[in-house]
């Protein structure tokens, strides 16, 4: 039997990738590639070699999302002033529903945000509420995003 780098053998280490992409115990030990007992993979769960090559996949899984977003940092800073200035397009150049205009900001600033986590200094309150003090209140009403569509296709 070959044993991977960390250790462990390949239905081992297999089981381990499984679980770090969240997979359940379940799933994993039917998984016709592990194929072991729902006990045997609670097993393995509990040692401490699979419990570190489980949180080394998951690393692994993190520094690759941080990769597509930092290559992807550009295109949502373009979203978000697009949506700013309120000609928000999709790729063919046509107006972007304002029903998915919502969704596509709230992904763009996750993006941004989470490339630039904590270098950007806190807002500054000047008497306009942030979305921190009223969690709860959209942006713009549903109304005035279809009227400022409207406005900047006219």
């Amino acid at each position: 039997m070959v044993l991977s780098s960390s250790g462990l053998s390949p239905k081992k280490d297999l089981a381990a990738r499984l679980l770090s992409q969240g997979y359940t115990q379940v799933e994993v030990a039917r998984d016709e590639r592990v194929d072991v007992t729902k006990q045997t993979l609670n097993n393995w769960c509990k040692d401490e070699v699979f419990q570190k090559r489980v949180e080394e996949f998951r690393t692994d899984l993190v520094k690759q999302a941080e990769e597509v977003f930092a290559r992807n940092v550009g295109e949502a800073a373009e979203a978000i002033v697009e949506i700013a200035v309120g000609r928000p397009a999709d790729e063919d150049g046509k107006a972007i529903d304002h029903r998915f205009i919502a969704s596509k900001l709230k992904a763009a600033l996750f993006i941004v945000d989470r490339m630039m986590g904590k270098k950007l200094p806190p807002p500054v309150k000047k008497g306009i509420p942030s979305l921190e003090d009223e969690e709860e209140e959209e942006l713009l009403d549903p109304k005035d995003v279809k009227d400022m569509i409207e406005y900047a296709n006219a």
